[in-house]
């Protein structure tokens, strides 16, 4: 098939229907994609895409419908992996999770119900179906998006540490605050939030007399 013309390609405003396109994309990604779209050169790979589209349009209206199929961009956080001594944020994992998870899931989808969509499977058919990506991710992040204490035994002896630190500081602070109020030296409001912590409310001219942070 002759190769069409930017002219005629203008005349048919195919520019147009990639701007249109674009408003229904979510990502950079996406729409930088949209650029890149030209129509087939050849005839029989156009029939073989529109067959692929009619697929997924026919999923939406039978009851096996094509499972979530939305993809972070995870260019960034790809490029963070392989600086030496780096490291991903748990927002950064999330996404690296959810893209694996998306493609296993369409993946397993589409092997299924490879009779009724043929054309899709027929695409796919090669690619790996490999879980290993998000189920590593699964054993350090908890399902809030939080580093689970199951990490690593490193990090769960630090927090239990952490956890015992906390709780020496907070009996300290409670005896100290019933200490000083007994003494009449602290505010109405006894205790107050500095820096994330909590401080006690000690009357203006008792300051000197009370040891630590107060206001």
């Amino acid at each position: 098939m002759r190769k069409i013309s930017k002219k005629i390609l203008s005349d048919l405003e195919f520019p147009d229907v990639l701007e249109r396109i674009k408003l229904l994309t979510l990502t950079s990604m996406g729409k930088s994609n949209v650029d890149l779209i030209e129509p087939y050169a050849n005839r029989k790979a156009a029939i073989e895409e529109l067959k692929r589209v009619d697929e997924i349009l026919q999923s939406f209206e039978s009851e096996n419908l094509l499972p979530k199929h939305y993809f972070e961009t995870i260019d960034a956080d790809l490029e963070m992996l392989e600086v030496e001594d780096s490291f991903l944020n748990p927002d950064g994992y999330n996404r690296l999770r959810n893209v694996s998870e998306t493609c296993v899931d369409v993946l397993k989808f589409i092997s299924k119900f490879s009779l009724q969509f043929p054309n899709l499977h027929y695409r796919v058919q090669n690619t790996e179906i490999n879980p290993a990506v998000h189920n590593k991710i699964d054993h350090i992040l908890n399902r809030y998006g939080e580093v689970d204490d199951k990490a690593s035994s490193n990090l769960r002896s630090i927090r239990r540490s952490l956890l015992k630190v906390r709780g020496t500081i907070g009996d300290s602070f409670t005896k100290a605050l019933a200490r000083y109020n007994s003494m009449g030296v602290l505010d109405d409001i006894k205790e107050s939030v500095l820096e994330n912590r909590r401080v006690l409310a000690v009357q203006a001219m008792y300051r000197k007399k009370v040891k630590g942070s107060v206001v």
